[in-house]
């Protein structure tokens, strides 16, 4: 066998292995088990930031998002973006919105380098979602 056909081999292999998702269902209990948001490596379905952590998986209907090491009286806030647009900050205000109006989220005006078109602010005993 050449070493170009072994090459290709191990190339598809690793393919294979580094394009499997994190999809899974948490259990929504309050705590995080090992393994329940995928790999515990920075960089694939957590990240680490001022000693918090924030892991993200999903399943067939969900999008799961869970906070660890941060104080629970300080607001989260979430932004995504569903449009495919060219460039990601693209498509004009049909296409989302690059900032939120000030004065909203403890008045912080906050800018950021796609359109959003949904927020979510989650906070101790209160929730809300903008589209």
């Amino acid at each position: 066998m050449s070493l170009t056909r072994i090459t290709f081999i191990l190339l598809c292999s690793a393919v294979g292995l580094v394009s499997q998702g994190q999809f899974n269902t948490p259990s929504v209990d309050g705590s995080i088990d090992l393994g329940e948001y995928g790999d515990i490596l920075d960089g694939t379905n957590q990240i680490t930031s001022a000693g918090i952590t924030w892991h993200c998986t999903w399943d067939n209907t969900n999008l799961y998002f869970a906070i660890q090491g941060a104080a629970i009286n300080e607001g989260a806030l979430i932004y995504l973006d569903f449009d495919q647009n060219i460039p990601v900050n693209g498509g004009g205000p049909s296409g989302g919105s690059l900032t939120w109006p000030t004065g909203d989220y403890d008045r912080t005006r906050l800018e950021y380098p796609f359109n959003s078109d949904v927020v979510l602010y989650v906070k101790d005993s209160y929730s809300e979602f903008r589209l």
